[in-house]
């Protein structure tokens, strides 16, 4: 069962696994903090919406324009090459993007995580660990591809998703 934050988040106020972009600065969603959705997220959130999203997406456009899907105070959820679930929360956006994660194994528990990871444009990262390209014990979650110095995709690797919960007002930078 969703809690209650996510609840209203992504079922009342339509946020739904179909919805892309972010949410209009007038909604009650955009006056939830990103730190209070991503906190609030659980596994069972995560499994639900990653339910509903669709399986075909094969990118999520991070391009420096209007079409940007990933702007800072987005929340992303995720499950990884290795089946693991988690969550991301962009904290910077741009050629690198500075995200937060937390990906959990299968009992529930925290597998890894991190406050503040840089991620490098044109280079593979693999949630699981937090490790950058080839480093980690397991294959590589995403891709943060860059087209030209606009056009920039999230894409996924080696059988991972990714589905947006939504753009919320950006929390303060610890």
């Amino acid at each position: 069962m969703l809690n209650y934050t996510a609840k209203i988040l992504v079922f009342y106020l339509g946020i739904t696994s179909a919805t892309f972009g972010h949410i209009d600065k007038s909604s009650q969603a955009y006056t939830q903090k990103a730190d209070d959705v991503y906190d609030n997220l659980t596994v069972q959130d995560i499994k639900d919406i990653l339910g509903k999203w669709d399986k075909n997406q094969d990118r999520i456009n991070g391009s420096d324009d209007a079409e940007n899907q990933i702007p800072a105070g987005t929340v992303i959820v995720y499950v990884t090459s290795d089946k693991n679930y988690g969550k991301m929360k962009i904290l910077k956006h741009g050629y690198n993007l500075t995200v937060g994660w937390t990906t959990y194994g299968p009992g529930g528990s925290v597998n890894s995580m991190a406050g503040k990871l840089l991620i490098m444009g044109t280079y593979a990262y693999d949630l699981d660990y937090g490790s950058q390209g080839k480093n980690g014990l397991s294959k590589a979650d995403f891709w943060w591809e860059q087209v030209d110095l606009k056009t920039r995709y999230l894409v996924p690797q080696n059988g991972a998703m990714f589905a947006l919960v939504g753009r919320f007002e950006e929390s303060e930078q610890k």
